[in-house]
C-alpha cells in the first residue's frame, strides 16, 4: 500500500501511483534532485479515505522520513491517477499541505488532499478534458523545503508550442501561491539559442542550473516539460516535472492576443457574438472585416480570444496617432460604441507608416462614398425583398440533392451575403456619427438626465427593428397577428443570432413559449407611451430656444430616429441571411451523412473544399469542437485585454478582474467597495432586487420588478426589459443594446461596468444611477 521513491517498481506501482507520484519516484531514482519521500498507493484508500491497516506503515514511514527532513516537516502532495498526464495536468486543482510537522497533522493533510478529489473545481476540470469526473487518489509526502526562491518554468511555450525561448515565472518563499495563481511573481525568459537570460538579476546565479537540468529532463522525458523547482540553501531542487499539456488544454489555439502586444476591447461585438463563435461564423466575419478594412501593417483589426471576438483597438488607434490625432480625441471618438479605456492602461502603439495609414484612411473613404451612393436601393431591397430573397434561397436549399448542387446554390448566397455584412457597418457608423452630434447639440441646453431622455424615441412608432421582437409578442398574445406571422416577421432574431451554429427562434417553440410566459405582467406600450410624454415635455421647455436652434435640434433628432431605423433593418436582415447560411450548412451535413452541427467547425473555405470532394478536412472536426468546449467552460473574459493572456491560467486567479486585464500587472488589484462605475446607459434612479443571469435561458427565473444584471443583451433579451425596474451589464456602451432599449423603455441602466455579474450577487440591493453611471450597493 505505501512504498518509497527508492522502492519505486513501474511494474508493481505504477499503476497505483498517480502521474505525480510516479514521475517523482522515477526521478528520484535517475539522480534528479528531488526531495526524498514515499507514496501512500491508491489501494491505501477507500471511498471515506485511508483505512485503518494502512495507518501502522504510514507512521513508521513517516517517521524515518520526517527524522532526515531539512526541516524536521514534511510536504503532503496530491497524487490523482489521473494528475500530471500528457492529457490533463490538473495544475492547482488538487490540495497540497506544507509544514506538516507532526503525526496527527500528518494524517488530517492525508485527508484534506484526499477529499479535494471530490471539488467541483476538479469536477468541472475533468469534464473540459474528457476525464472521469471522481478522481482515483494516491498521496505524495515529502521532505519539506525552506526555499528562499521558488518558480515554474516551461521548456517550451505553453500555448504556442515555440520551443526556442524557456519561459518562468519565480517568486520569493514556497511557490504553492504561484502555482495556484494566487501570485504571477516575476517573470523570466531564456533564449536556447543565443543562451541570453532576461530576468530577475537576483536569479542569475541558479538560472544556468535550472535550464541545464531542464534540458535534460526533457531529453529523458521525450516532450517538452512544466518544472516546478525550489532553491534551499543555494542548491536547486526538483519538486515536480510533468508534459506541458497541449496548448493550453485545446487542440486548436483561438487567441490572437498571443499574435502581439496590442489593446483589445469586446464591447459592442460583445454583443453581437455573445459567446464562443464557430469556425464557420468567425471565417466569414473576419472575410469581411478583410475585405472591407483589410490588414494595415500586416495587422488586423478584428481577433479572437479564447474563441471570443475582440477589437483591435491598438490598430485603429495607431493609424489616427500617425495621421496627427491625440489621444483624447481618438478615444473621445469612440467611447459611445467603445466605451472608455482606463487611464492607467497604457495603448501599445503599432508600426503603422504613414503610407499604411493614409492607405487605410484612402480605402475607407472609397468604400463610404461607395456605400453612400448605394445606400438608399440596399435599403429598399432589404425592407421589402430581403425576406423574399431567403425565402428562396431555403427552398433551393431543401431542393439540393448533392454537394455540387449546393455549390452552385452558394455562389449565389456568398455576395449577398457580404454585401450586407458591409452595409451594417455603413450605417452602424453613420448612426454613430449622428448621436456625436445629437448628444453635443442637446448638452448645450439641457441637463444630462434629460439629454438621455432625449436620445431615446429612436423607435418612431415602431420603426426599430430591435424593439419589434418586443412589441410581436405582445401583439401576438393579444391576437392581433398569429403565431405562424411572428415567426415569419421575427423568427430570424434570437439570443445569439449571429451564430451560425445556433437555433433562431422559429427554430426553438419552447423559446417562444417562454416568451409568452414572460409576458404576463410585462406592458411595454405603457413604458414607450410614458417615455413618449417625457420627451414631449422637455421639448416644451425647449421652445424657448431661438427657433433655427430649435428646428436644427428636431432634424436631428429625426435624423437620428432615421439612421437608427437603417442600422437596425441592416442588423436585422443580416440576421436573416444568417439563417440561410445556417441552413445551408445543415444541408450539406445531412446529404453528407453527418452530423447536422457538423460542419460548423469547419471554416468557410474548407466547407466549400470539403463539398469539392476534400473529405480529410473532417479531421478537423473532432479537436474544434473540442476546443470550442474547453473556451465555452471558461468564464466570460475581461472586456479590455492588453498584451497576451492566458485564458486558462486567467480564469484560475482568485482576484481575477472581469473589467481588464494587462499583460505586465495581471495581479493588478481588484478595487473594492460598495460602488460599481459604469457608463451612464438610461437616465433614471432606482433601488431593487438584483437578478444575476448568466444566460438567456435563465429568463423564467427572474421575477418582475426586479433589477436584470447580466454580462451583455441583445435583442433576445428584450422580452425580459420592460420586467425589469433597471439593467446593469458587464459589457456595453452609450450606444449599445442594453442602452438604446432601455432608453426607449425608460428603464434606468447602466452598461459597461465590467464586472457587475462578479461583485453584484442575486438577491443584493443596489441603488441604480443610470444618469451618471454608478451602481450602488446598499
Amino acid at each position: 500500500m505505501l512504498c518509497r521513491f527508492s522502492q519505486f517498481s513501474e511494474e508493481d506501482h505504477a499503476s497505483l501511483a498517480g502521474g505525480k507520484g510516479r514521475m517523482l519516484a522515477k526521478l528520484y531514482q535517475a539522480g534528479f534532485p528531488v526531495p526524498d519521500g514515499f507514496i501512500i498507493l491508491s489501494t491505501a484508500f477507500d471511498e471515506n479515505g485511508l483505512i485503518a491497516a494502512a495507518y501502522e506503515t504510514v507512521s513508521a514511514f513517516y517517521a524515518r522520513l520526517v527524522d532526515a527532513s531539512p526541516t524536521g516537516k514534511v510536504a503532503v502532495r496530491s497524487s490523482a491517477l489521473a494528475e500530471d498526464s500528457a492529457g490533463a495536468s490538473y495544475a492547482g486543482e488538487f490540495e497540497t499541505v506544507l509544514e506538516v510537522g507532526t503525526e496527527s497533522d500528518l494524517y488530517q493533510a492525508i485527508q484534506t488532499v484526499f477529499e479535494s478529489a471530490k471539488s467541483e473545481k476538479v469536477k468541472i476540470y475533468a469534464d473540459a478534458t474528457d476525464q472521469a469526473r471522481i478522481q482515483a487518489m494516491a498521496v505524495v509526502v515529502q521532505h519539506m523545503l525552506a526555499p528562499a526562491y521558488a518558480g515554474v518554468l516551461f521548456t517550451s511555450d505553453p500555448i504556442s508550442g515555440n520551443a526556442d525561448f524557456m519561459h518562468g515565472n519565480l517568486t520569493e518563499g514556497p511557490g504553492d501561491k504561484l502555482v495556484s495563481g494566487t501570485v504571477t511573481g516575476d517573470a523570466f525568459t531564456y533564449n536556447v539559442d543565443t543562451g541570453v537570460y532576461e530576468g530577475p538579476d537576483y536569479f542569475r546565479p541558479y538560472y544556468r542550473e535550472l535550464v541545464s537540468m531542464a534540458a535534460r529532463l526533457v531529453h529523458d522525458l521525450g516532450a517538452p516539460q512544466d518544472i516546478e523547482w525550489a532553491v534551499h540553501r543555494d542548491r536547486l531542487f526538483l519538486l515536480q516535472s510533468r508534459p506541458i499539456t497541449t496548448l493550453s488544454r485545446t487542440p486548436d489555439v483561438w487567441n490572437d492576443s498571443l499574435k502581439g502586444n496590442y489593446l483589445w476591447c469586446n464591447t459592442n461585438l460583445g454583443e453581437l457574438f455573445g459567446n464562443v463563435i464557430t469556425p464557420l461564423t468567425w471565417s466569414v466575419f473576419h472575410e469581411i472585416v478583410r475585405r472591407n478594412v483589410g490588414p494595415v501593417g500586416g495587422h488586423f483589426m478584428v481577433g479572437r480570444i479564447a474563441g471570443r471576438s475582440y477589437f483591435n483597438i491598438s490598430l485603429i488607434y495607431s493609424i489616427l496617432s500617425r495621421i496627427g490625432k491625440k489621444r483624447e480625441e481618438i478615444l473621445g471618438g469612440f467611447d459611445l460604441f467603445l466605451g472608455q479605456v482606463p487611464d492607467y492602461m497604457d495603448i501599445p502603439v503599432l508600426p503603422i507608416s504613414w503610407l499604411d495609414a493614409m492607405g487605410f484612411m484612402l480605402k475607407q473613404t472609397a468604400y463610404a462614398l461607395k456605400s453612400a451612393l448605394g445606400l438608399r436601393k440596399f435599403l429598399a431591397w432589404a425592407q421589402y425583398e430581403c425576406p423574399r430573397w431567403c425565402g428562396e434561397k431555403f427552398l433551393e436549399i431543401e431542393q439540393c440533392k448533392d454537394n455540387a448542387d449546393l455549390l452552385r446554390v452558394y455562389a449565389g448566397i456568398e455576395p449577398i451575403v457580404f454585401e450586407t455584412f458591409a452595409m451594417v457597418a455603413f450605417v452602424g457608423n453613420q448612426f454613430v456619427q449622428q448621436q456625436y452630434k445629437l448628444k453635443s447639440a442637446l448638452s448645450g441646453v439641457l441637463a444630462p438626465e434629460s439629454v438621455e431622455v432625449m436620445l431615446s424615441g429612436l423607435d418612431g412608432g415602431g420603426r426599430l427593428p430591435s424593439m419589434a421582437p418586443l412589441l410581436g409578442v405582445a401583439a401576438m398574445i393579444k391576437g392581433e397577428i398569429t403565431r405562424d406571422e411572428f415567426i415569419r416577421r421575427y423568427g430570424h432574431r434570437g439570443p445569439n443570432e449571429a451564430e451560425y451554429a445556433a437555433p433562431r427562434t422559429a427554430e426553438d417553440p419552447e423559446w417562444i413559449e417562454k416568451l409568452v410566459r414572460q409576458w404576463q405582467d410585462a406592458d411595454p406600450e405603457s413604458l414607450l407611451r410614458k417615455q413618449h410624454e417625457n420627451r414631449e415635455r422637455i421639448w416644451r421647455t425647449l421652445e424657448r430656444l431661438p427657433p433655427k436652434q430649435l428646428d436644427k435640434l428636431r432634424k436631428l433628432c429625426e435624423s437620428a430616429r432615421v439612421l437608427a431605423h437603417n442600422r437596425e433593418l441592416a442588423k436585422s436582415e443580416n440576421f436573416r441571411q444568417a439563417w440561410v447560411i445556417r441552413r445551408f450548412a445543415i444541408r450539406a451535413a445531412e446529404i453528407n451523412g453527418l452530423l447536422p452541427d457538423d460542419l460548423f467547425y469547419l471554416a468557410k473555405d474548407e466547407l466549400i473544399r470539403f463539398l469539392r470532394g476534400e473529405r480529410n478536412l473532417l479531421e478537423h472536426i473532432v479537436p474544434r469542437r473540442q476546443t470550442f468546449r474547453a473556451y465555452s467552460a471558461l468564464p466570460p473574459l475581461p472586456n479590455l485585454i492588453s498584451g497576451p493572456i492566458d485564458p486558462f491560467r486567467w480564469s484560475k486567479l482568485p482576484n481575477r478582474r472581469t473589467d481588464c486585464f494587462v499583460a505586465a500587472r495581471p495581479a493588478h488589484p481588484v478595487e473594492h467597495g460598495s460602488f460599481l462605475k459604469g457608463f451612464p446607459g438610461s437616465a433614471g434612479l432606482v433601488e431593487g432586487t438584483v437578478r444575476v443571469l448568466t444566460s438567456h435561458e435563465q429568463i423564467e427565473d427572474f421575477v418582475s420588478g426586479e433589477i436584470l444584471v447580466t454580462s451583455f443583451t441583445n435583442v433576445g433579451w428584450t422580452p425580459l426589459f420592460p420586467r425589469a425596474s433597471a439593467i446593469i451589464t458587464d459589457i456595453g456602451a452609450p450606444l449599445s443594446h442594453a442602452a438604446i432599449v432601455a432608453r426607449e423603455l425608460g428603464i434606468p441602466a447602466v452598461v459597461g461596468t465590467g464586472c457587475a455579474t462578479m461583485k453584484l450577487k442575486t438577491g443584493n440591493r443596489v441603488r441604480v444611477d443610470g444618469g451618471r453611471g454608478i451602481v450602488e450597493l446598499l
